[in-house]
């Protein structure tokens, strides 16, 4: 009688550990959700500053190292970065001026980014979150877009609230965005400047490659 009591008692500790993981599992996604959908709302409404305030520290170096670039890198450099982040320096380049650009950091960035639609407003309508995992170091939410399940993945940190790190889509939208661009039969540069010319309505020079001045 004894083992069955102990093992009945071990029998309830297992099932409401289960539980209680289970319960913190759904109120974690609901959280890492909510988080997701404020930003969308945000991006939605033109709203940088409130979109700031929700990415991620890893998101905000990202684009403070963009901004350095922006100002200093080279041909070279700028060249080798991966498309997506090549497309945003030409942007900063074409849009800011040298003091605009010293006067900004990673997060400020972002908000004029969100304010002045080089996010556009509708991009992230049909975005939400797939399948969510919980690691030691963050959460990682998969991106569906519309009904399809896409390869792509955000990552969520709680920093005394929840923030997104949009890091981890970006190699992968470049790898995507350079297929579209090969199958157009336009080079790199041709679909940036292209691009970048026709959202700022600025001409660009041939200084653009270059550090700022």
């Amino acid at each position: 009688m004894l083992n069955v009591t102990t093992n009945m008692k071990y029998f309830l500790i297992i099932t409401f550990t289960v539980i209680s993981i289970s319960a913190f599992g759904q109120s974690e996604s609901g959280d890492v959700s909510q988080c997701f959908e404020q930003f969308k709302k945000a991006v939605a409404e033109g709203n940088g500053k409130e979109a700031s305030e929700i990415v991620a520290p890893e998101t905000i170096e990202h684009y403070q190292s963009l901004l350095n670039l922006a100002l200093e890198g080279d041909s070279i450099e700028v060249a080798s970065l991966r498309l997506i982040d090549k497309l945003v320096v030409i942007s900063m380049r074409n849009q800011l001026s040298k003091e605009d650009i010293l006067q900004m950091d990673g997060k400020n960035f972002i908000a004029y980014a969100v304010d002045h639609g080089m996010l556009s407003k509708n991009s992230l309508i049909n975005f939400q979150l797939g399948e969510i995992r919980v690691t030691d170091e963050f959460t990682i939410a998969q991106i569906i877009v519309g009904e399809m399940e896409t390869p792509l993945k955000i990552h969520f940190y709680d920093q005394g609230g929840w923030r997104l790190d949009i890091t981890p889509v970006l190699p992968e939208m470049s790898t995507s965005l350079k297929k579209t661009i090969d199958i157009a039969g336009m080079s790199e540069e041709e679909f940036i400047l292209m691009t970048v010319q026709s959202f700022s309505g600025r001409s660009i020079g041939e200084n653009i490659w270059f550090p700022m001045k």
